[in-house]
């Protein structure tokens, strides 16, 4: 039995006894060794797994430990959720209000929004368990079985936010199919076979909701989430994807950009954006986003060959830049202006949806027009350089834009 639990909620210790030489070490608490044991016992385990006890604090045996993360949740019998408000739930006595209250309190909670929970999660899928009050248990599938039959349909639609929580299969199934409940029981049509690994860009997508501690975690996780390598470099995990298809609307945000290497300017330095300690946002950040069925990309070595909406912005260097473009946002004004010395061409895009090619696909979290992506150039035949994404306001219009092929170097 593994068991997926959030630190600060005070799920055990580390093992060893506090000193100076282990400042970590807290000891672990008997009891909840026992309830642990007990619950182990209870679904057929001859063991149970946790990290605060299991993970040593040692950072080379700590890295060892977590090269194992994805085969210990993919291959536990059963994975304990374990969130303090739904161990507050009492679920004696069980009805479809309660399993409604449950199911809430899992779409919120603090353990559905951190990220070492989500991977967690999504490795045990197959058998998910809610630990709620008295030390019931209730498994995620049945939960979300029985809501879908007989419970509030808002819930079943908040509940396709959290697709990661259901066992995934190589194929799009209907939601119809998963629930089906003939015979009481929870199986899937067995010549569906298991799906492990998530796109690059949908992990990236997913971690850019969620919570870590640790500064380079996001990268690890995104790694873990994608495949069974862990990187603590993000050069060298899109390095390994070189090949491979991406989502042009997953790359779309705020989230920093890989310097210095060539053909990789396009690519998030992590799934996330994260302003430093202290800090004061300076403008908006806008997060990775899963925009469906978005035309994708082929990852090459010398960058990111994909057809966006294109303009390129005919400048010209005699006349100042408030004046060429006075319909143009301030920011886009600004962006240009701090590189024009480094590039002489520059250029503007936008995601192109796989089902409509006449118009940009509409990104949901601006406020106040479209999102656009700046990207510069010494040679423009010899491909782009991604610079920043921008909000265009609805007030100021957008130059006229044509599908074109384009190299993201």
């Amino acid at each position: 039995m593994a068991v997926s639990h959030v630190w600060s909620h005070g799920q055990g210790g580390r093992p060893e006894p506090w000193t100076p030489q282990t400042p970590e070490g807290t000891g672990f608490n008997s009891c909840l060794h026992r309830r642990y044991v007990d619950l182990a016992c209870k679904f057929g385990c001859s063991s149970y797994w946790m990290d605060t006890p299991c993970v040593p604090s040692e950072a080379s045996l700590k890295n060892e430990c977590i090269k194992y993360i994805n085969d210990t949740f993919g291959h536990s019998k059963v994975t304990l959720i374990c969130d303090r408000d739904i161990m507050d739930i009492d679920i004696q006595d069980l009805c479809v209000e309660k399993l409604e209250s449950v199911l809430a309190t899992l779409l919120v909670c603090d353990w559905n929004l951190r990220a070492w929970t989500l991977l967690e999660g999504m490795r045990g899928r197959e058998n998910l368990h809610l630990l709620c009050k008295y030390n019931k248990t209730t498994p995620v599938i049945e939960v979300l079985q029985k809501i879908h039959q007989c419970g509030r349909i808002d819930l079943s639609f908040m509940a396709l936010s959290s697709q990661h929580l259901i066992p995934s299969y190589d194929e799009k199934i209907d939601l119809d199919d998963v629930f089906e409940d003939s015979d009481g029981g929870s199986e899937i049509p067995p010549s569906r076979e298991k799906v492990d690994f998530l796109s690059i860009g949908e992990a990236a997508a997913l971690l850019s909701h969620r919570h870590m501690t640790q500064n380079l975690d996001d990268v690890i996780i995104w790694g873990y989430l994608t495949g069974d390598v862990a990187f603590r470099d993000a050069v060298k995990l899109w390095q390994s994807r070189v090949g491979q298809n991406i989502s042009t609307g997953s790359i779309v945000s705020s989230s920093p950009r890989i310097k210095g290497h060539k053909g990789l300017s396009w690519a998030p330095e992590r799934p996330t954006f994260r302003y430093a300690s202290g800090d004061r946002p300076s403008k908006k950040a806008y997060v990775a986003s899963i925009v469906a069925s978005t035309l994708e990309g082929e990852i090459l070595a010398e960058g990111l060959r994909a057809r966006w909406f294109f303009h390129e912005l005919a400048i010209n260097t005699d006349i100042d830049l408030k004046a060429q473009f006075e319909s143009f946002p301030v920011t886009a004004i600004e962006l240009i202006r701090r590189n024009r010395s480094e590039y002489a061409h520059f250029a503007l895009l936008q995601v192109c949806s796989f089902w409509d090619r006449t118009n940009p696909v509409v990104y949901r979290e601006t406020e106040h027009g479209p999102l656009v992506v700046l990207c510069a150039s010494h040679v423009p035949e010899e491909g782009w350089q991604w610079v920043d994404v921008l909000e265009w306001e609805d007030s100021q219009s957008l130059p006229e834009f044509k599908l074109q092929n384009i190299l993201l170097i």
